[in-house]
């Protein structure tokens, strides 16, 4: 059985990370430590891996990059982050989790609470449960519950909020973050026009379009400085390019001629993901491997292009163009090319030809990029706790949220941490017609110290 590549991005190598690593190598699992994030990235490019660890021993602005760096990484879409934490750095382990990082890991924990939550985190498919069954009950202490969440775009009357948040149309909740305060306030106060589940640019399963407006009374010069930034950084609607590749030299060959300044590129990571990514990412055009899809892949090539838009073209790299009459029945009316070998003149032929009828429509929308303190924000609710058995807490939210994010709890000004959501009540499909309710979830509290717990224990037991 082949062993599963990790990938660990560390400052330096101690004894500590040592005895972390032969725990792995025990439960079958291959680790590499890398001390530079350039000499990562390069290995990442020739050979993928799907499970990658940051440790916080770096500087904290060099931390943030290989975070963004990584989250943004075409190659790696699909791979399971892990932020492993030493010191309390609330900045970063906020950044982690809007880049979608799958938790965030106490070094200080033992082997096995350390191997539990590492083997949860990184697991493709939760069967069981870790949540305790019962939790007993816990004073209705009301906390204040922030959830991670990123901007994509916005404009003078609404934005496009991606996040693990499932709101009810016309729901209402409050907006910090950086673009928050620039434009005159602390907050923004948002109202859910629409839900999406297409069209994600990030690491997350939900989106709305919100309308926002200010608490106080508009600064309208602040509104306006604001928007000219965001306008001067600008770059449209960058066309968005799925990969499906099981080669890596024809993966890197293709990446060669595509500009990530001027589309949005997601790779696949593994054969089985061909299917379900594109669903979200909503690419316009489809480059997959020929030899995926031919004879017995013909089955995955139309569940593949049935979740894409019907305007999508797909491009089958290393097929003639007398091997695509078998695809045209199976094709469900999108545009199929074949794409024997790739040319040097490749960029010409995707904006002459392949993505010749996607014409950039006039828009009034300010695309923020990724890496910009606008994208970053925290949707703000109040949830109530209604159980507590060790780290795990049973909460009471507003509105539904999906299962397995990283969510942030404050107790009190001086008292807060991270938590990952391990349970929920929030159907992971949507209800037609559901009518708002409250929710339940069940999360693990991310304790930097034994002293931290203890703190946050007595804050919850009231003593």
């Amino acid at each position: 059985m082949k062993r599963q590549g990790i990938y660990w991005l560390t400052n330096s190598i101690n004894e500590d990370l040592e005895n972390k690593s032969q725990w792995l190598e025990e439960l079958d699992y291959n680790v590499t430590f890398f001390t530079e994030l350039e000499s990562l990235l390069i290995e990442l490019h020739a050979k993928r891996v799907s499970l990658i660890i940051l440790e916080d021993n770096f500087e904290a602005d060099m931390v943030a990059s290989a975070m963004d760096q990584l989250a943004a990484m075409p190659d790696i879409q699909g791979a399971r982050l892990i932020f492993s934490i030493n010191e309390p750095n609330y900045k970063n382990c906020f950044i982690a989790a809007c880049n979608g990082f799958r938790d965030i890991i106490p070094s200080y924990l033992d082997q096995h609470d350390w191997l539990q939550r590492f083997q949860f985190s990184t697991a493709g498919n939760h069967d069981e449960t870790i949540a305790p069954d019962e939790a007993a009950k816990s004073n209705a202490l009301e906390i204040h519950l922030g959830l991670p969440a990123r901007i994509s775009w916005l404009n003078r009357e609404s934005l496009w909020l991606e996040s693990k948040v499932r709101p009810y149309l016309d729901d209402e909740f409050q907006l910090s973050g950086q673009l928050a305060q620039d434009l005159g306030d602390s907050t923004l106060s948002l109202k859910v026009q629409s839900q999406e589940t297409r069209n994600l640019v990030y690491r997350f399963s939900e989106a709305a379009i919100c309308s926002w407006q200010h608490e106080r009374a508009i600064d309208e010069e602040k509104v306006r400085s604001t928007l000219d930034e965001l306008k001067s950084v600008d770059q449209g609607v960058k066309k968005k390019i799925f990969l499906a590749m099981q080669s890596p030299a024809l993966r890197i060959a293709l990446m060669k001629y595509l500009d990530s300044g001027i589309y949005e590129i997601h790779s696949a990571l593994q054969k089985k993901s061909l299917v379900n990514e594109p669903k979200y990412f909503t690419p316009s055009l489809v480059f997959i491997e020929y030899r995926l899809c031919a004879g017995e892949g013909m089955s995955r090539f139309q569940d593949m292009v049935a979740q894409i838009p019907e305007s999508s073209t797909v491009v089958l790299v290393g097929a003639r163009q007398e091997d695509l009459a078998q695809f045209h029945n199976f094709a469900l009316g999108r545009r199929i090319e074949a794409l024997f070998q790739i040319p040097k003149n490749l960029p010409e032929i995707i904006q002459s030809n392949y993505l010749k009828s996607h014409k950039n429509s006039h828009h009034k929308n300010f695309h923020i990029p990724r890496r910009h303190p606008y994208s970053f924000a925290k949707i703000g609710l109040k949830a109530t706790i209604t159980g507590l058995d060790g780290d795990f807490l049973k909460l009471k939210i507003p509105m539904g949220l999906a299962n397995y994010g990283l969510i942030h709890l404050e107790f009190s000004p001086e008292c807060e941490v991270f938590a990952k959501v391990v349970e929920t009540s929030t159907p992971k499909e949507r209800v037609e017609n559901e009518v708002p309710h409250e929710h339940q979830i069940t999360c693990r509290m991310n304790c930097l110290s034994e002293d931290h717990r203890k703190k946050i224990l007595k804050i919850i037991k009231g003593n």
